[in-house]
Parts: structure tokens; C-alpha cells; sequence
């Protein structure tokens, strides 16, 4: 006699150690539950890290973001780009059933257009808070705003901007792109 698994006792001319051998093999894996979904504030989260990255600025980034929203758009042509410093603050405000509503605080350090021109922040407000409005829907958590968020950590938006200065031909667009970078590299101190 051998011992297989879990003390199953067969002898070795028995048939019906196939039928147990096809039975522990086909429960091989461990039962897992249905994965839980990300929470509402663990889903601005990812966002913000890709807000933090950059990655909304790619074409491929806004397209991964897409999956967060209840319905994801295609990347914006002309996008202004807000700038945000890396201290933001995600909370969940509240949830009711298959809703909930999650705050970011932040601070805003401006925006930059399409033509590569630094828009100054309002220095009255010290911080900003946007509001995202959260559904679930097939058992996961989503973004119910439009998906219209082309935000960059400074780092990124630097990084962003240089890029831009580089593919640029437009003489204003590279000035305009020298000018912003003056600017952004301020607020490293």
C-alpha cells in the first residue's frame, strides 16, 4: 500500500486510484473567492499615481485610465493641462449603496494649453478639492464624471513639456515651452 495527499489508502492494483489521482489533480487549485473590488477611494488612487506618472499624457496611459470610468473617452487633441503638487489628499466622503462620492484635495500650481503657455494658478486658494462621483457597476467600482482629467504631478509636466520643446517647430511653441519650464522648475524651490 502507498500513501497518496492526505492519507487516501489505495493499493496498487486498484483501478480506482485513477478516479482519485483525476479528482485531487482537477482540485489541484485552491478554491479563490470572486476578487473584491478596488474600493471607490482605491480607484482615485490608481488615478492619481497616473496623474503622478504621467502616464494620462500618453495615449496609452488615458486609454488604461479609460478602464476606471463608466465611460472612458478618447484621449482630448488639444488637452490644457493642469499641474498639481505630488501632496494630494484622497478621501471617501460617503457611499450608499452602489454610490459613493470621493474627494481629492490638492494644490494647483496652474495649467499649461496645447501651445505649450503656462496659465498661473490662483494664489488666493491655497488648496483645491475635486470631486469624483463613483457608481458600481458589474461589481466594479467607476468613475460616473466625463473622462476629462489630462493632470501631471510637476515632475511629469516638466518632463512633458520638454518633450513637447523638442518635437515642437513652431518657434513660439519653443518659447513659449522655455518660458513654462522657468517657471515650473520655481516651484522645486
Amino acid at each position: 500500500m502507498r500513501t497518496i495527499g492526505f492519507s487516501i489508502r489505495l493499493s496498487a492494483s486498484s483501478n480506482s486510484w485513477v478516479l482519485v489521482l483525476l479528482m485531487l489533480s482537477a482540485g489541484a487549485a485552491p478554491y479563490q473567492s470572486p476578487a473584491k473590488p478596488d474600493s471607490p477611494k482605491v480607484v482615485i488612487e490608481k488615478l492619481m499615481k497616473m496623474t503622478d506618472d504621467g502616464s494620462l499624457l500618453t495615449a496609452d496611459g488615458w486609454k488604461q485610465a479609460g478602464v476606471l470610468f463608466l465611460h472612458p473617452t478618447p484621449q482630448p487633441q488639444h488637452p490644457t493641462l493642469r499641474v498639481i503638487w505630488k501632496n494630494y489628499a484622497v478621501s471617501l466622503s460617503s457611499t450608499n449603496g452602489d454610490r459613493a462620492v470621493v474627494y481629492v484635495g490638492y494644490t494647483d500650481l496652474g495649467q499649461i494649453d496645447s501651445r505649450l503657455h503656462y496659465i498661473p494658478f490662483d494664489p488666493t486658494i491655497a488648496k483645491s478639492a475635486a470631486i469624483f462621483h463613483m457608481v458600481l457597476a458589474n461589481g466594479q467600482w467607476k468613475i460616473e464624471d466625463p473622462q476629462d482629467w489630462p493632470w501631471a504631478s510637476l515632475d511629469a509636466a516638466m518632463r512633458h513639456v520638454k518633450e513637447m520643446r523638442r518635437k515642437a517647430v513652431d518657434p513660439t511653441i519653443q518659447k513659449n515651452a522655455d518660458a513654462t519650464l522657468d517657471i515650473l522648475a520655481k516651484f522645486r524651490g
